[in-house]
């Protein structure tokens, strides 16, 4: 039987889609051609809400979840081999839930952009934005599919292994960041690679641009797009993802 990919879909807000009268979630098919290029079979996790509560404020740190709405999405979760948290502008609580259960569970979980975020917080990691770090937005927010910068890739670490090169080109779109790299030397994540900001006020910034989870089967935050570059590079990340679903 082929491996489930769970990819939990987020809630098209009016943030992003302003005056639309109708009530969205969505999975980008990025994630879902990538799934069934990997041979595996994808479904989407849908919010288990009884009634219409989304966090109007998008902060997903809020627990809106009752015992038996988690309980039925724990039930929806437990099937799954693998889970991908999807990128966006805005997040809800059963998103990271979703990542601290893969992550309890030890089911293989991967985020990009927002669900870099996501996974970061579930690992007990703080979430700041480019204002906070007066990193200029225009240094990473841009809405297109070229490569904006390079990372610098830390040896000994799974990205590494992956690509074997210690800088890699990447897309960038993303206005918030993981805490920066000198304040994560003890926490539970490995940082796999980091890129350099100069700041408003000419400092330099090291952030972090891709990490894994200590202690776990697999679990990876990137926070460039790696579903919009070219084959060779999403299919490095992803099969070692699905390689570790099919255990």
């Amino acid at each position: 039987m082929k491996p489930l990919i769970g990819i939990v879909t987020k809630p098209l807000t009016d943030f992003e889609c302003p005056d639309d009268i109708w009530r969205e979630l969505y999975v980008k098919d990025n994630f879902r051609s990538i799934v069934y290029k990997n041979a595996c079979t994808a479904i989407g996790i849908l919010a288990p809400f009884q009634s219409d509560k989304f966090n109007s404020k998008g902060d997903m740190t809020v627990d809106n979840l009752t015992a038996e709405e988690k309980q039925d999405y724990e039930s929806v979760l437990s099937k799954c081999d693998g889970i991908i948290l999807q990128g966006g502008m805005t997040g809800d609580f059963y998103e990271l839930y979703a990542a601290r259960y893969a992550i309890k569970n030890n089911i293989p979980v991967i985020g990009v952009c927002a669900g870099f975020n996501t996974i970061a917080r579930a690992a007990g990691c703080n979430i700041v934005s480019g204002e906070n770090l007066r990193i200029p937005n225009k240094n990473h927010s841009v809405y297109d599919k070229k490569f904006r910068h390079e990372v610098d890739i830390a040896k000994n670490t799974l990205l590494h292994s992956l690509f074997n090169k210690d800088t890699l080109k990447v897309s960038s779109l993303h206005t918030w960041y993981l805490e920066e790299a000198e304040a994560l030397k003890n926490s539970h994540i490995i940082i796999n690679a980091t890129i350099e900001d100069k700041t408003l006020d000419d400092k330099i910034c090291k952030t972090v641009e891709c990490y894994t989870v200590n202690d776990t089967r697999f679990a990876m935050g990137i926070k460039w797009h790696p579903e919009y570059m070219e084959e060779e590079h999403f299919q490095k990340i992803f099969s070692a993802f699905f390689e570790a679903c099919r255990k």
